[in-house]
Order: C-alpha cells, then sequence, then structure tokens
C-alpha cells in the first residue's frame, strides 16, 4: 500500500529538503486556458513567497502541474513577521477578520498560522483549494476537482534535480502541443526564454557553472546543451533483439512514471542512504533501496519504486 510520504524520513542534517510534487484534475473536467494557467502560477509565486518555500522548477499544463521546491526544515518568525506575511496573501477585509483572532492571542489560531510556513503539504493545499474556488467560480460548476492529494518524491541536488527541471520543460511536448521547450510559456525554461527574470533565476542556479559568472545567454546554451546531449551509445543493445537504451532526449519526451512514484530521484548513494534511514518502512524481505531507471543509460538516476524499462512505454 502506498505510504502517505510524511511518513518517510529525510537526512535530519539537511537543512532543506528538495521536493518534486505533481497533482491533476479528477476526472474530465475542461483543462485550465492560457489565461487560468497563468493565474495559477501567479498564485505558485505569491504563496511560495508566503510560506518561505524556494521554486526550483515548474510546469503548469492544462489539467495537471509539477513543481520541484525547496523547503526549509524550520522557519523562525516573530509574530509580527507572520502578520506582515498574512497581510500580503489575504484579501484585506479578510486579512481584518483573521487579525481580530491573532491579536487576541487566540494561541490555536497562531499554532495554525505558525504550521503553515516551509510546510510543503499545506502549500499545495491552498493552491489546490484557491484554485478550485476560481476554477468552479468561472464556470459555475461544481465537484472535486483534484484526484487525491499529491505525489511526493525527495529529490537530490545537482545531476538529478537537472534531469527532473528538462523533463518539466517537455511536458507540452510530451502531450503533443509543442515542438520545442521554448514554446510553453508555463515552464521553466519557456518561461524564462520569454523572459521572467524568476525563471531565468532558476534556471541559472541550476545549469550555471558552479565559480563562474555567466550571462543568460550562455547559461541558455549550456541547458540546450544538456538536454540535447547523447547518453547512450548509437544502437546499444544487451543483446540481439533487445532495444536500444532511451538516449537524453527519448527520456525527456517519455513518461517515467518514476519520476511521480519512485519515492526518490538520486543517484545510487543517496537512494541507498534514503532507504536505510527508512528501513522500517519497507519489507523484510527487500534487499537493498533503489534501482537505476531500466531503459536508459543515465548510472546517475535512481528511483524505489515502480521498476519498470522505458523502452516498453509505447511499444
Amino acid at each position: 500500500m502506498r505510504k502517505a510520504r510524511e511518513a518517510f524520513a529525510f537526512d535530519p542534517s539537511a537543512k532543506v529538503v528538495r521536493s518534486h510534487c505533481h497533482s491533476a484534475f479528477n476526472g474530465s473536467w475542461p483543462g485550465y486556458s492560457l489565461t487560468e494557467r497563468a493565474e495559477f502560477l501567479k498564485l505558485v509565486y505569491h504563496h511560495a513567497e508566503f510560506a518561505g518555500i524556494d521554486i526550483v522548477a515548474f510546469s503548469i499544463q492544462p489539467s495537471h502541474f509539477e513543481l520541484m521546491v525547496d523547503c526549509p526544515r524550520e522557519v523562525k518568525l516573530t509574530r509580527d513577521e507572520m502578520m506582515q506575511r498574512l497581510e500580503k496573501l489575504m484579501d484585506p477585509a479578510q486579512f481584518l477578520i483573521k487579525k481580530d483572532t491573532l491579536t487576541r492571542n487566540n494561541k490555536e489560531a497562531w499554532n495554525i498560522l505558525s504550521s503553515r510556513f516551509g510546510s510543503l503539504s499545506n502549500f499545495v493545499k491552498q493552491l489546490k483549494q484557491i484554485s478550485s474556488r476560481n476554477y468552479h467560480r468561472q464556470r459555475g460548476s461544481r465537484g472535486g476537482l483534484w484526484t487525491d492529494r499529491f505525489d511526493r518524491s525527495f529529490v537530490q541536488e545537482g545531476h538529478a534535480s537537472r534531469i527532473l527541471a528538462a523533463w518539466y520543460d517537455h511536458a507540452a511536448i510530451r502531450r503533443g502541443a509543442g515542438t520545442t521547450v521554448d514554446e510553453d510559456r508555463f515552464c521553466t525554461f519557456g518561461s524564462a526564454v520569454a523572459g521572467d527574470e524568476r525563471a531565468r533565476k532558476m534556471i541559472t542556479q541550476l545549469y550555471a557553472t558552479p565559480g563562474e559568472s555567466q550571462t543568460w545567454r550562455q547559461v541558455a546554451q549550456a541547458y540546450r546543451s544538456f538536454i540535447t546531449s547523447d547518453t547512450a551509445p548509437e544502437n546499444m543493445r544487451y543483446s540481439k533483439g533487445v532495444l536500444p537504451l532511451l538516449t537524453r532526449p527519448e527520456f525527456l519526451a517519455t513518461e517515467v512514471p518514476q519520476l511521480r512514484g519512485g519515492l526518490v530521484l538520486g543517484d545510487e548513494v543517496f537512494a541507498e542512504a534514503f532507504f536505510q534511514l527508512n528501513r522500517h518502512q519497507f519489507g523484510p524481505k527487500r534487499a537493498r533501496g533503489g534501482c537505476c531507471i531500466d531503459g536508459q543509460n543515465d548510472k546517475k538516476l535512481w528511483a524505489i519504486r515502480k521498476k519498470i524499462d522505458l523502452r516498453k512505454i509505447g511499444n
């Protein structure tokens, strides 16, 4: 049975937990329009600033979203600082009502407010609640818009984060709505190409060469080289009749189940360390933690769940 991600412990020495989260529409609801996707992205930025969560990469599609975020382990704010953030977030009339409750020193209200800072669960919950209300208000509809809560995986910084961010950028290509990563204005790189400084900062932090001062043009070139590099030798086969391993461009253009349901994404050391920390959550017969994502030749991409050969997807 799938366990809640909160049940799993992460490296206790890490001050920040990097996570991938995904959520999709329930049933056959019509997808977001371009305007609604733009409004949803504004909500993401707005609520992330309130919660003290850093957006590392994103993809806002018509009927689902993907976010890679850094959540601090601890957020220390005074009551005045919490109140200031709340004022920026809420409608003025609603804020006055909330302020009255808080100024009466309501302990429960303060505890609920403080629990929202640095919390990925509360962050996604607020996003989905507000977006659901807006969606139904505009259409005069009602009902559950989103499926369940959300899928979460723990992501290693560095190579795994770059791969995942690039995979986000290929979402429109995977659903047949574009041919290049530049076209989608609701993913990290497409938004950066359009001039969004926040998205450019994300791309720069992920793909720029450490210790070097690089222009946006240089970073963009490094990104393009990264996504087009061929990690698998041409026509490489294990034996006669076996399909060749996926190249990086092919991998990015494939719906990879391990990226949403693999629990972790990182190298072998990262996956094994996570497994050992959470050994009690797995069956006693399980000998080791993760495995390299099968069907592609990048040996630094490991996950723990959903073992499936990517070469069989779509064949």
